[in-house]
């Protein structure tokens, strides 16, 4: 190996490492360095790919992915990488291209067979079934992040074909493999949860009433993961004045900036405090909204901070998105998700975060301005779905649009574990779908208590 293609793998090997950390601007850095000392380097054109896809930069990692596939045509990798982002974009057939591509180069690879899996029904007599089936028998002979994958994915096929009791014994494997490949304190967890509800009490709702940014523009999403937070954003981004902004980060982060609140914090400097959030807020989802007039931000744990959201945008919409939940217990358990959500791979653990989140959702209500928040009911959605749209159009201020009832069809792009469910018209089956399992999930209630 030469010297400067040494110097380009090192680039390349950095990136990857540096993506695991989750540094995606210098992941990033790291590839494009690759690429100067080696334009024809396919696996940096790739890590580029998924760095720009961390990024949320879709169109720039699409084409990061097809250099990589012109470099080198038979780059399973790659293929599959490619199908993931346009899926999220929502170019569901080129996608699945795609991804089948990938599975031709690589039949066995537990990942590629996840992620088709993941993305369209499995049927009895699937040749993807047969294959997750022979993929899941060799798991052991798999690295760890690849069995784990391959689980996922072979028990997604179960529950498609009805066979859910099988599917739950091989979710209980994958998410015991899963619960090793990280550390949570759940005591830490919870105190932090419930120190919330003291924290921002009544007493702070008073002292900060009107403080905040005066912009209506956000649109704020709540509640737990796989509850229907990604249904009703796609119902709002199918209206023309709205912009989908999907999980964003922009909230937590601000509150990670601000200068810590003492017990000696005068309530001139709180209020500064809470308006330079709001601002900071729109300033940093500008680039996210463009001309739309309302953005909506759907990372589901932004429930933790309602009273910060109230105070510090005054005039954002606040959705709370409830549904069944031994039907959101069975999902959480069920999904591999795209970003570190710990107490899902332990039915106890998961239900006594659920229990936490109910505490902070029912001492909110209590708090704040009745009206403040509006509950949509997942199952609500899918049995009348005009009435919960118009419903929630007007509590966001916004215009009836015939289109919303069309959502399916919106080319916005999605980012969650619910990016193909979203791009099929409405459907049922999912409501009540975890009753068949209540005995499975009796840890989970046991932890709600």
């Amino acid at each position: 190996m030469h010297d400067q293609e040494r110097l380009a793998l090192q680039h390349h090997d950095r990136g990857n490492a540096l993506l695991k950390q989750r540094d995606v601007d210098g992941a990033q850095q790291a590839f494009e360095r690759a690429i100067a000392i080696a334009p024809r380097f396919a696996g940096a054109y790739n890590g580029l790919g998924a760095a720009l896809h961390a990024k949320r930069d879709l169109e720039g990692a699409i084409e990061a992915l097809r250099v990589a596939l012109r470099i080198d045509p038979g780059y399973g990798e790659a293929a599959d990488n490619l199908g993931v982002v346009l899926r999220e974009r929502g170019d569901m057939d080129e996608a699945k291209r795609w991804s089948l591509r990938a599975i031709e180069l690589e039949p066995r690879n537990g990942r590629f067979l996840r992620h088709l899996a993941d993305h369209e029904p499995v049927s009895v007599g699937s040749p993807l079934l047969s294959q997750l089936e022979r993929a899941a028998s060799l798991a052991d002979q798999l690295p760890l992040d690849l069995r784990i994958e391959t689980l996922f994915g072979y028990a997604k096929a179960l529950g498609d074909v009805g066979r859910l009791d099988a599917a739950f014994t091989v979710l209980v494997e994958a998410n015991r493999l899963r619960r090793g490949t990280f550390v949570y304190d759940e005591a830490a967890m919870l105190q932090s949860l419930d120190s919330l509800i003291r924290s921002l009490g009544r007493p702070f709702v008073e002292a900060t009433r009107g403080c905040g940014d005066p912009s209506e523009r956000p649109i704020f999403i709540i509640g737990m993961p796989r509850s229907g937070t990604t249904l009703v954003e796609a119902l709002l981004a199918a209206h023309p004045d709205v912009c989908a902004g999907g999980e964003l980060m922009a909230f937590e982060n601000g509150i990670a900036a601000m200068p810590k609140i003492q017990p000696s914090t005068s309530v001139s400097d709180l209020r500064g405090a809470l308006r330079s959030l709001g601002a900071g807020y729109i300033r940093d989802t500008d680039a996210v909204a463009g001309a739309a007039p309302r953005l909506t931000d759907k990372m589901p744990f932004n429930f933790r901070f309602v009273p910060l959201i109230c105070a510090a945008l005054p005039n954002a919409r606040i959705i709370h998105v409830r549904r069944n939940a031994l039907d959101v217990a069975y999902s959480c358990f069920a999904t591999l998700f795209f970003y570190d959500v710990p107490f899902t791979c332990d039915l106890a653990e998961l239900g006594r975060y659920y229990a936490a989140y109910e505490r902070l959702m029912a001492a909110w209500r209590s708090t704040l301005p009745q009206g403040r928040i509006l509950d949509v009911d997942y199952e609500a959605i899918v049995a009348d779905i005009e009435t919960q749209a118009r419903r929630i159009l007007d509590f966001c201020g916004l215009h009836w649009h015939e289109g919303v009832l069309r959502f399916h069809e919106s080319r916005h792009s999605v980012g969650s574990a619910s990016q193909t469910q979203v791009r099929r018209p409405l459907y049922a089956t999912s409501v009540g779908r975890a009753g068949a399992l209540r005995s499975h999930l009796e840890p989970f209630e046991r932890g709600r208590g």
